[in-house]
């Protein structure tokens, strides 16, 4: 298989926002690290001033959002490692 080739397929499976910059598992990881992070806060300060329901529910939108990027670089991770296995066995 051609360099080009193996390039259009790479860049058929993934997202729009993976020219920004390589998916990795290891960035999603991350992602949902900090959307742990959030959830902790939200338990630990919920009824408190800092923690307003209109709080909760900026921070639970923005997790979704987040959780929702993960996935997509997770995904996208997946099929960059599929093909570079592919690539590896077809040359």
């Amino acid at each position: 298989m051609q360099s080009c080739e193996f390039f259009a397929i790479l860049f058929f499976v993934m997202s729009e926002q993976s020219y920004l910059k390589a998916p990795s598992s290891a960035n999603a990881r991350v992602d949902i690290a900090g959307v742990e992070g959030s959830l902790e806060y939200i338990a630990g300060n919920i009824g408190t001033e800092w923690c307003t329901l209109d709080d909760i529910k900026g921070i639970i939108d923005e997790a979704r959002k987040t959780l929702d990027g993960a996935r997509r670089e997770l995904r996208d991770a997946d099929a960059v490692a599929s093909a570079e296995r592919i690539e590896k066995l077809l040359s």
